[in-house]
């Protein structure tokens, strides 16, 4: 088998350990090629993984003879470099969200149809053990039809610290409803099979001002909201940097018309014969989210074949953010456009 060779933009925290360390775990990949617009950053990284060609400039690492791309950048840049990538032939995982707004979302969409290439955003939620098995309970119809959720991910204390781009909104396009709750949004909608979501009522806030200093920090660090779907069906959402809670959680609850079911662990509620049921499912497998994606999106490229993330319904998500982001503004629901 030829090797696939895999380039990486963005050399970031996370590019390593969530993208260049899984790559490097599968046989017969090859990251040939590395782009950070720090050069000490570059030689750091690309000595430690054997990284044979580094650039400070993207698009030169587009000219390579590569298969696909990470894109792991500030958030601002997915859209223009995913683009660029896809126009120059490239496979792509890029990071989530998959932009900061909708309209950019969709240019990657079409870019990736023009060129008929595979475009996966990283939600890596939903390659977590315990997600994929209820996914799969959800499918065999255990729960029945599901007409709620409620998700989230907040944290009592835990802002981006140091000198970061996630505070600045011009570069990350919000703050925790972007960061964190763009992923339990994706996982509610995903378990319900993507229904076209209707409407979004939200509220937006920043209570925790405070940064690292000579940082920026515009964005909000608490958001919640009630997403209606034009099935009747709803999700509430909750994301937060900070919030006086007794500890980090995150939280996914489902309700079905046959049953219910929670994460965190695993555990299901139903019942059988006027008995009500409570069952935990034994999950054996205990492998990382981020390396099962990776691992997902190499076996795509390679077959040929579209990935359980679509470009489509990452923008259906992004589209739902935007809703959030402009209730939280204006103060009442907003429709779900497009």
């Amino acid at each position: 088998m030829a090797k696939l060779r895999i380039g990486i933009i963005g050399a970031g925290g996370f590019a390593q350990t969530a993208h260049i360390a899984n790559f490097e775990r599968i046989p017969d990949v090859q990251i040939a090629a590395l782009a950070d617009t720090s050069e000490d950053v570059l030689r750091r990284v690309a000595n430690r993984h054997q990284i044979p060609k580094v650039f400070t400039d993207y698009q030169q690492v587009l000219r390579e003879d590569l298969d696909a791309v990470s894109v792991c950048l500030p958030n601002a840049y997915h859209a223009p470099v995913t683009v660029a990538a896809l126009q120059a032939g490239k496979h792509v995982l890029c990071e989530k969200p998959m932009a900061v707004n909708a309209l950019e979302a969709q240019t990657m969409v079409e870019a990736a149809k023009k060129a008929q290439k595979i475009l996966m955003v990283a939600f890596q939620g939903r390659f977590s053990p315990e997600a994929m098995a209820l996914k799969r309970i959800v499918e065999r119809g255990r729960l029945g039809e599901i007409y709620f959720i409620e998700a989230g991910y907040e944290r009592r204390r835990r802002m981006p610290s140091g000198k970061t781009w996630h505070t600045e909104k011009a570069l990350s396009g919000g703050g925790a409803l972007i960061d964190l709750g763009v992923h339990a949004l994706d996982l509610a909608m995903w378990m319900m099979g993507f229904p076209k979501p209707k409407q979004a009522l939200g509220s937006v806030l920043q209570k925790f001002a405070s940064g690292a200093p000579g940082t920026k920090n515009d964005v909000e660090d608490f958001a919640t909201a009630y997403v209606l779907l034009e099935n009747g069906a709803s999700i509430v959402l909750k994301a937060s940097w900070a919030s006086n809670i007794k500890q980090d959680r995150s939280t996914f609850e489902v309700i079905g018309t046959k049953g219910g079911a929670t994460m965190g662990p695993l555990a299901l509620y139903t019942q059988d014969d006027g008995q009500l049921l409570d069952v935990t499912p034994v999950i054996t497998s205990t492998e990382d989210p981020n390396r099962l994606e990776i691992r997902h999106f190499v076996d795509c490229v390679r077959a040929g074949r579209q990935p359980i993330i679509t470009p489509e319904q990452s923008l259906v998500t992004t589209r739902v953010v935007d809703a959030i982001y402009k209730s939280g503004q204006s103060g009442g629901a907003v429709a779900v456009t497009g």
